[in-house]
C-alpha cells in the first residue's frame, strides 16, 4: 500500500493539500551548519583578542576576518534552513562520499601543515596540489606535478615579491634568495 506522506513538506501527488506532511530534519545539513557556525564562533573569539591599534588605514587587522566569520554565519545560517526544510529539494539521490578523495585532500592540508618549515613553501605547496588533483580524480601524475611547480613558484615569487611577504624558506626558496 502507497503511504501519502512525504518527507519533502508537499503533498504527495493526487492527494488532498490538506493533508499533514512529516517534516524531516535533514542530519547531514544540520550537521554540517552546526561546523560552519562552531567555525564561525571560535574565529569571532579570536579576532576578538587581535588588537586593532589606530593606523593611518581605516581598515584593521580584524576587517578580513570579520568578513570571512560573517560569509561562515550566512552559509551556516543557509544550512540550517535546508536542514529544517528536508534538505535539498532536487537531490533525486545522494551520492556515495569518495572517502579516498577526502583522505587525500585532508592529507595533503595535513602534509602542508607540517612540512611547510622543514621543506619550504614550494615543494610542500606542490604536494598539496598534486594530493588534492588525486583527491579529485586526477591520474595525469606527470602534468600534475609540472603544473604544481609552476603554480606554486609563481605564487612564491608573487608573495615574496610582489607582496613582500615571508614564506618559509627550503632548499628551493634559498636558490630565489641567492639570486636577488
Amino acid at each position: 500500500m502507497n503511504n501519502p506522506v512525504k518527507t519533502n513538506g508537499e503533498a504527495p501527488r493526487g492527494a488532498s493539500p490538506h493533508i499533514k506532511v512529516k517534516s524531516k530534519l535533514a542530519w547531514p545539513e544540520m550537521g554540517f551548519a552546526i561546523c560552519l557556525l562552531i567555525i564561525a564562533a571560535v574565529l569571532a573569539f579570536a579576532v576578538s583578542n587581535i588588537s586593532a591599534t589606530v593606523q593611518y588605514s581605516r581598515v584593521g587587522p580584524q576587517a578580513f576576518p570579520i568578513v570571512m566569520i560573517s560569509a561562515l554565519m550566512v552559509c551556516g545560517a543557509a544550512f540550517v534552513w535546508q536542514a529544517f526544510k528536508g534538505g535539498w529539494r532536487n537531490a533525486e539521490e545522494r551520492e556515495e562520499v569518495d572517502w579516498v578523495g577526502l583522505a587525500l585532500v585532508g592529507l595533503g592540508i595535513i602534509v602542508m601543515s607540517y612540512s611547510m618549515r622543514i621543506i619550504g613553501f614550494i615543494p610542500a605547496g606542490s604536494l598539496l596540489f598534486v594530493m588534492v588533483a588525486a583527491g579529485f580524480g586526477s591520474r595525469r601524475h606527470g602534468v600534475n606535478i609540472l603544473a604544481a611547480i609552476i603554480l606554486t613558484t609563481v605564487v612564491y615569487i608573487g608573495l615574496t615579491r610582489g607582496l613582500t611577504i615571508s614564506l618559509p624558506e627550503g632548499p628551493i626558496e634559498h636558490l630565489f634568495s641567492a639570486l636577488r
